[in-house]
């Protein structure tokens, strides 16, 4: 039987919403580093009176939704207690000068102690005004610094489909007859 990582009564609400069986099956999967959900299910107590309903057992375990959120926290809280282990290594690695991962070892310190690598970004906003009368002026703007002949840029701004000049006339409405 695999034994939890997790201290007798630490379990969360999840895995509290569990059947026992179900919550050995999580231990089994999350302690065992397998994907040989069949044997975990066995260790957890399900049937072995066939091999097949086991893994139809497993496999139903496996892909339970309260199973995977169970799993989740228990491998959350898990990580959680194996930080002063990692801790310590990360430690050790930045005070030996011979480890090959020193430095590192050493950002990661400072970077989790608040003393981040400090690095600038510059910004430039430019606002271009996209009306028509603003487009057609950047057009004659262009034009006269590309030495285009003024025909050539009426037939440039012609061809954009700005309406610069229109004529109207008024209608008068129609009676109801």
């Amino acid at each position: 039987m695999i034994k939890s990582s997790l201290p007798e009564g630490s379990y969360g609400p999840k895995m509290l919403a569990l059947t026992e069986r179900q919550q050995k099956f999580v231990v089994a999967v999350a302690e065992s580093g397998t994907d040989n959900y069949t044997r975990c299910a066995r260790e957890a107590g399900y049937s072995t009176d066939s091999e097949g309903a086991l893994r139809v057992a497993a496999h139903r375990l496996i892909h339970d939704s309260k199973i995977q959120e169970a799993f989740q926290e228990y491998t959350a809280a898990a990580l959680k207690g194996g930080a002063p282990l990692a801790l310590r290594a990360v430690i050790e690695i930045a005070s030996d000068p011979q480890h090959k991962d020193r430095l590192r070892a050493a950002q990661t310190i400072l970077d989790r102690t608040g003393h981040h690598a400090t690095s600038e970004h510059t910004v430039k906003v430019q606002d271009v005004s996209r009306t028509d009368e603003a487009m057609i002026e950047r057009i004659k703007q262009l034009g006269k610094e590309l030495n285009l002949a003024p025909a050539e840029v009426q037939k440039m701004i012609a061809n954009t489909g700005i309406t610069i000049d229109a004529e109207f006339s008024e209608v008068e409405e129609w009676e109801n007859a």
